[in-house]
């Protein structure tokens, strides 16, 4: 087995699944107001709350191309409840990750167990436990909207002959 962050010091982790609600479970001394050290992997939540993380449009198009790819894989194999892992690497300024925990297959105890939750859960996006199909378009939702596309040097459009500049609109 590969390991994703081989030779980089990864600051932070985080362990996501198209969850938006998944945190970490906060212990008894984070409660009382104290500082936790901050070690362990994050989840969803974690990531929705740090800072936007913006991507070149390129790099946004290969990302949604490879977890299309390798969730229409899962999902035709019947696998469900995998996670993109990322590694911060501050160091190098990059974002490393790859998906993980592809063992789970939706087996006839998962069958029961998503009946069950389904008709017990007060929100449906509650259910953890979902069908590989459902699971991937999460998924794949998901992590589309958890990279904000840039514009780049690269993703400017070409001028035309009379301009000399490019247009940008007012905000304000």
């Amino acid at each position: 087995m590969e390991n994703l962050f081989w030779g980089r010091k990864v600051d932070r982790m985080y362990d996501l699944k198209g969850i938006q609600g998944r945190k970490v479970k906060k212990k008894e001394k984070e409660k009382e107001g104290e500082e936790a050290p901050s070690s362990g992997v994050l989840f969803d939540a974690e990531w929705l709350q740090g800072p936007l993380t913006l991507v070149a449009p390129k790099s946004k198009a290969l990302l949604k191309a490879a977890v299309c790819a390798d969730a229409g894989w899962l999902a035709k194999s019947n696998i469900m409840d995998y996670s993109l892992l990322l590694g911060v690497d501050n160091e190098k300024g990059e974002i490393v990750g790859g998906i993980v925990d592809t063992i789970g297959s939706y087996t006839f105890a998962k069958t029961l167990e998503y009946n069950l939750k389904a008709n017990a859960a007060r929100k449906p996006e509650e259910v953890t436990v979902v069908p590989p199909t459902e699971y991937q378009e999460r998924f794949v939702t998901a992590m589309g909207k958890y990279f904000t596309e840039c514009p780049d040097m690269q993703s400017l459009p070409e001028l035309d002959e009379n301009q000399t500049e490019w247009e940008v609109p007012e905000v304000l």
